[in-house]
């Protein structure tokens, strides 16, 4: 309603100014009067059709409004994805520094491993020589050691002469080895051999 009494005011202006401008008199001719109204048509279909080209110039605006709207919404969410982006891609790099970090240090570990290793390797070599030669010395003085001791598990079946016989010794040496009184054995028992 307001828009409609706007426009009539609007459209009614020129014709005050041209009346005022040209002293209209009641009862003038009507040619004057023709002359009057199609001057004041000229002048409404020009401001109809300059109302026309703002309204299609208003609209323009908006659809150049809403489309500068649409790209800075499309520009943030850009700036948005760079910037997650930017923080995983940080991330990441953190990430491979500290693989990178932990991979040198299992390397590391993994050289001082093998070097233990082989520290480990000469050092059993070195005591199985030594225990050769102490094997050795003791042999040459006669004294046996728990290691050179053997041990025979009784088996169903076995007797004192048939275990000697297998072992090439005797039952006396196997009896005083074992402190053996008498020939009885049990299954499972365990014989040192002389």
């Amino acid at each position: 309603m307001r828009k409609g009494a706007l426009t009539l005011l609007f459209l009614c202006l020129p014709f005050t100014s041209f009346a005022a401008t040209h002293n209209f008199q009641r009862g003038g001719g009507s040619r004057e009067l023709e002359q009057l109204l199609l001057q004041l048509k000229t002048e409404l279909n020009n401001q109809g059709s300059e109302l026309s080209q703002l309204k299609a110039q208003i609209e323009n605006q908006s659809s150049y409004f809403e489309s500068l709207r649409d790209d800075i919404d499309t520009q943030e969410k850009r700036w948005k994805k760079s910037a997650k982006t930017d923080s995983i891609q940080e991330e990441l790099a953190k990430t491979q520094k500290l693989a990178n970090e932990q991979s040198d240090a299992i390397n590391t570990l993994v050289k001082k491993l093998a070097d233990l290793q082989s520290e480990l390797d000469k050092e059993k070599e070195q005591s199985a020589h030594i225990e050769k030669a102490l094997d050795t010395v003791l042999d040459a003085l006669g004294i046996k050691t728990k290691k050179n001791e053997k041990v025979y598990t009784v088996k169903s079946g076995d007797s004192l002469g048939k275990i000697a016989v297998e072992q090439k010794t005797t039952i006396k040496a196997l009896k005083a080895a074992n402190n053996l009184k008498s020939d009885t054995i049990v299954v499972g028992q365990k014989l040192k051999l002389p």
